[in-house]
């Protein structure tokens, strides 16, 4: 599971992240390209979710993750929260 400790300092604040153990896989950028990227060091997400669909499929990639580096701490971030 993705440890908020080892969040990589690449990604943009917000709920979601990626921890130092990517694999390079590129299973998240393949299934939400407009929120991750890879680079050098292993994917990172650049643009965090605004709608309740784009949540969805980041929480889609995090679950398909085969290193489970994808985190998220959506109770302290997301907007749909109430």
């Amino acid at each position: 599971m993705a440890c908020i400790e080892q969040r990589r300092e690449e990604n943009v604040d917000g709920p979601f992240y990626i921890c130092d153990t990517c694999s390079h896989c590129g299973n998240c950028t393949t299934i939400a390209p407009e929120h991750f990227q890879m680079t050098s060091e292993g994917a990172i997400i650049y643009n965090q979710p605004d709608t309740e669909d784009e949540f969805d499929i980041c929480e889609f990639a995090m679950n398909e993750c085969p290193a489970d580096s994808i985190g998220d701490d959506w109770e302290e971030y997301h907007p749909l929260v109430d």
